[in-house]
């Protein structure tokens, strides 16, 4: 089993996940309910830019 098999097994029953740390890979392909972060910029649905070694408490950079 992959690591993202693992991983979608594991939360096939939240109503709401944040994957940090996309890297443009969705692990969660077709979900809906994923919001997806990175701290480069992909065109994916759900994502929001973010650098964690430059964020304050809840800023966020740029969001899609």
């Amino acid at each position: 089993i992959s690591r993202h098999e693992w991983i979608r097994q594991r939360c096939k029953d939240a109503k709401t996940i944040v994957d940090i740390g996309c890297d443009g890979n969705p692990t969660f392909p077709g979900w809906k309910n994923v919001t997806r972060v990175d701290k480069d910029l992909y065109k994916l649905p759900n994502f929001v830019q973010a650098d964690a070694s430059v964020l304050s408490m809840f800023t966020v950079f740029k969001s899609r």
